[in-house]
């Protein structure tokens, strides 16, 4: 038992003595951050209060409990040690990418395994949860869906692999994403029966589904972790119905199903209640908002990269932050929530550490996304799970189809925002081998003048970095995994407008919210002022005559009609098209595949040196700012490009403190 024999030091002498003094007790270090629960305004508030403990020597540094009485006074620490800690690990956006991948989301050669320059798979997220489940404490693993499709993984074995993934990694909860429901409910319901991760969705209705009527998803479950009830409510987007295939399965709306499952598990006594889903990092802040009981989401369908940790250049392993992680949403009443998102492709596992006080709200969180490089060991059961189906997948990744000498850029930076290579020569393919395919008139050299595909079909990049510029079959595939058809459409100018117009309707010129309907094409050229209103940004349109000998551009004709080829997926309403007004008589599914067609076209004129052409423009210069340049990245200036990055945090910064 100590006197107190002498006042509490000044906020000058506390900084340092109360660094060492943490580290001591392993407490979390502290900031003047506003965003951090104990600054130094907090220890000034709270050191009366520890200056009359009469166990406590500020000339002892032996006896840190004087720190932990001042995060007491603060209601960092209960001082009835009702707090309770637990780290939470979470993936989401898989994408089929079960095993390890280069960083920058391309297979990854033998070559470069074995260099240890790979990056993610399922084996090496097994093996860090393993890590740290082996230090004790309380741990939650959480998927927030779309571990279907994007792969020669999933294109070859389809629910089987994913099923076998998720029953190894031993999840504890996961939801579904909006690609799951990509081949309907037959697609889906392997899934839904073999999986033992419970399977969360409170908006996911299968009552209308014959055959998952049977098998309903569970709203929101408990979990107990240290003697605790956590509550657990799983949701999905309802434009899952635009962006995929569900037929008679609904969806209802997100904040509402969560909202309505916090106060049942809030009734029940759980008072640290957790909502996980797949809708994207706008709704899950919305949500966090809209749902005081909620005091974490965790989410997924943006692939958002959220990152507080050391960078260089501003980046991590290729990839730019784009918001600080966790994001701390702040409520009218005083309340926080913080929302966490993991990239995709599997190459980080989210990671963060929340303790929270015996009303569920959190006092304090650390913690980062962590890289799963060659530092994390590969889990040798997770190998073996995949090895089974090697002689399967070696058969088909191996046969190289074609080979480039430019990088083929299919990153979301690129196929989202402008005009991307690989988008000129995915879409060239389209146009091409239908002008070979179709009847055409007398001094015609073809009867189709155009083809389009959303950008969101593009699913990745193609290396030019592989020995000899290799394009294998699995490039292929891992570009459109979707199994899209070719379909003929008889339309309009004015009519094509229309279609061209909606894939910039909600077009972000900050390039932090990637839309999938933003159009790569081939045999138009268009220029977009996206200054202008939604649906009148189209400031020039020209398209390929057809009945001529020498195809030249011209400008688009409201009243003519023209025939061109778009993707299925955009044709039967994906990404919130609209063909209807095309009659049946003027519709044909030609059911030629976007990946037979594109193999056909890369063996006819390899090698690949195609660049960009300036078919798709921007008239205004605060969309010019996003357009990518040769490396499929934004185009910025010398001093925008340096002050950029640090422009958007402190934007993100100021946005939170404010809300």
């Amino acid at each position: 038992r100590h006197v107190i024999s002498v006042a509490p030091p000044s906020l000058a002498a506390l900084d340092s003595r109360l660094r060492k003094a943490a580290q001591a007790v392993e407490f979390p270090a502290y900031s003047d951050d506003t965003s951090v629960v104990c600054s130094l305004v907090d220890v000034a508030a709270g050191l009366k209060h520890a200056a009359t403990h009469r166990d406590c020597n500020w000339e002892s540094m032996a006896a840190p409990v004087c720190w932990l009485l001042v995060a007491a006074a603060l209601g960092v620490v209960s001082a009835d040690g009702a707090d309770f800690s637990m780290t939470v690990l979470h993936t989401n956006d898989v994408h089929g990418r079960f095993e390890e991948i280069r960083p920058d989301g391309t297979r990854c050669p033998k070559t470069d395994a074995e260099k240890g320059l790979c990056v993610g798979g399922i084996a090496r997220h097994k093996n860090l949860v393993n890590e740290v489940r082996k230090k004790g404490g309380n741990i939650l693993f959480l998927n927030t869906g779309d571990y279907y499709q994007g792969s020669l993984w999933y294109y070859l074995l389809g629910a089987e692999i994913v099923v076998k993934a998720v029953n190894y990694l031993k999840h504890d909860a996961m939801t579904l994403g909006n690609h799951e429901f990509d081949k309907g409910a037959e697609g889906m319901a392997d899934l839904v029966r073999n999986s033992t991760v419970p399977i969360l969705g409170c908006n996911v209705d299968f009552s209308g589904e014959p055959l998952l009527r049977d098998m309903p998803l569970k709203p929101s479950m408990t979990v107990t972790q240290g003697g605790h009830e956590v509550g657990l409510i799983g949701y999905v987007t309802p434009n899952t119905a635009s962006l995929s295939r569900p037929g008679k399965i609904r969806f209802t709306d997100e904040v509402e199903c969560v909202r309505r499952e916090a106060k049942k598990l809030r009734a029940q006594g759980v008072k640290v209640i957790i909502a996980m889903g797949h809708s994207g990092l706008p709704k899950d802040k919305e949500i966090a908002e809209a749902v005081p009981e909620v005091s974490l989401v965790v989410g997924g369908h943006t692939h958002t990269f959220l990152y507080s940790g050391p960078t260089t250049g501003g980046k991590i392993s290729g990839n730019a932050p784009q918001g600080p992680y966790p994001v701390v949403v702040k409520r009218a009443d005083g309340t926080r929530c913080l929302v966490v998102q993991d990239f995709w492709l599997g190459k980080y596992m989210g990671y963060i550490n929340v303790t929270w006080n015996d009303q569920g709200q959190p006092l304090r969180w650390e913690g980062q996304p962590k890289l799963l490089d060659n530092s994390i060991r590969q889990d040798p059961d997770g190998l073996a799970l995949l090895d089974q189906y090697r002689p399967l997948l070696e058969s088909k990744r191996n046969d190289t189809v074609a080979s480039t000498q430019v990088l083929l850029q299919g990153d979301k930076q690129a196929t989202r925002f402008g005009e991307s290579n690989l988008g000129n020569v995915v879409t060239e393919a389209f146009l091409k081998f239908l002008a070979q395919r179709t009847l055409r008139a007398n001094g015609s050299w073809s009867s189709v003048a155009a083809a389009i595909a959303n950008g969101g079909g593009f699913r990745a990049p193609i290396s030019d970095e592989s020995p000899g510029g290799a394009i294998t079959f699995e490039d292929v595939v891992n570009v459109m995994p979707f199994g899209n058809t070719l379909v003929l459409l008889n339309v309009t100018g004015a009519q094509l407008k229309r279609v061209v117009e909606h894939g910039v309707a909600l077009h972000d010129i900050t390039g932090l919210i990637s839309k999938g309907e933003f159009l790569q094409m081939a045999g138009m050229r268009v220029v977009y002022d996206i200054s202008r209103k939604p649906l009148d940004r189209v400031v020039s349109l020209r398209i390929l005559c057809t009945a001529c000998r020498v195809p030249v551009f011209e400008d688009v004709d409201p009243d003519k009609w023209y025939r061109i080829a778009a993707v299925s997926y955009i044709v039967n309403g994906g990404d919130n098209f609209d063909f209807s007004f095309v009659k049946p008589q003027d519709r044909l599914d030609t059911g030629y595949e976007d990946v037979d067609v594109f193999v056909n076209y890369l063996k006819a004129i390899s090698p690949v040196t195609m660049g960009l052409d300036g078919r798709i423009s921007f008239a205004s210069a605060a969309a010019a700012a996003t357009k990518p340049n040769h490396a499929g990245r934004p185009a910025p200036t010398a001093l925008t490009a340096l002050l950029l990055p640090a422009l958007v945090q402190v934007a993100m910064l100021l946005r939170q403190s404010l809300s």
